[in-house]
C-alpha cells in the first residue's frame, strides 16, 4: 500500500475538491460578452452613480456609450431607483438594532424605433442588517450599511449586465442599416 506524506494528502484533497467543483456545475464568473449591437448604447436615469456604474459595466462587456439617444442602438433607461432601510428590530431601551436594506431598480431595454428588447425588468435585492446589544459607534454602522448598499448595486449591475448579454429577441432586424 501506498504510504501518503503529508504533503501527499494536501495534493489528494486538493485533486478531490477539484474534481466535486467541476462535476457540480461550478464556474468562476467569467467575462460577460455583449451582441454587437451594444456598440452604441445610450443610459439614461435619475441616480447618476448607478447610470455610471452600468456604463462601466458595460464598456467593461465589449459595449460603447453614447451620449445622444439619437445616436444609440440600445438604449437602457433605468425607470425607478429606490434604496429604503426599515427597522427590522428594537431592543429592550426601544433602541433600532436591525434593520431591513432594500435596493430596487426598475429598467427598460429599447431598440431603435423604441422597440422593446425585453419587458420591463425588476430587480429588488434585500439585505438584513443587525447590530444586535452591542454598542457600536453611529460612525461604524453608517459605514457597514454604505458597504451593503455598494454589495447590492454592485450585484444590481450584475444582473443588469447578465440580462443585456443574454438578449437575442429583436436584435436582428433592430441593427442600423451599414451605408454603403
Amino acid at each position: 500500500m501506498l504510504s501518503l506524506g503529508r504533503s501527499g494528502r494536501a495534493v489528494v484533497i486538493l485533486l478531490v475538491l477539484a474534481m466535486l467543483l467541476a462535476s457540480c456545475g461550478f464556474h468562476l464568473r467569467g467575462k460577460i460578452q455583449l451582441p454587437a449591437v451594444f456598440s452604441a448604447t445610450h443610459v439614461k436615469g435619475a441616480d447618476l452613480s448607478l447610470v455610471n456604474d452600468i456604463k462601466r459595466a458595460l464598456r467593461g462587456a465589449g459595449g460603447a456609450i453614447v451620449d445622444e439617444k439619437a445616436e444609440a442602438t440600445v438604449s437602457i433607461e433605468l425607470l425607478r431607483v429606490k434604496y429604503s432601510r426599515a427597522v427590522r428590530s428594537i431592543n429592550k431601551q426601544g433602541i433600532a438594532v436591525g434593520y431591513e436594506l432594500q435596493y430596487e431598480v426598475n429598467y427598460r431595454v429599447s431598440g431603435l424605433a423604441k422597440v422593446r428588447l425585453v419587458p420591463d425588468v425588476r430587480i429588488v435585492l434585500k439585505r438584513t442588517l443587525d447590530y444586535g446589544d452591542k454598542k457600536m459607534q453611529i460612525l461604524q454602522k453608517g459605514i457597514e450599511e454604505n458597504l451593503l448598499k455598494q454589495e447590492m448595486r454592485d450585484e444590481i449591475v450584475r444582473q443588469v449586465i447578465a440580462r443585456l448579454a443574454s438578449i437575442t429577441v429583436g436584435l436582428v432586424d433592430n441593427r442600423r442599416p451599414r451605408s454603403a
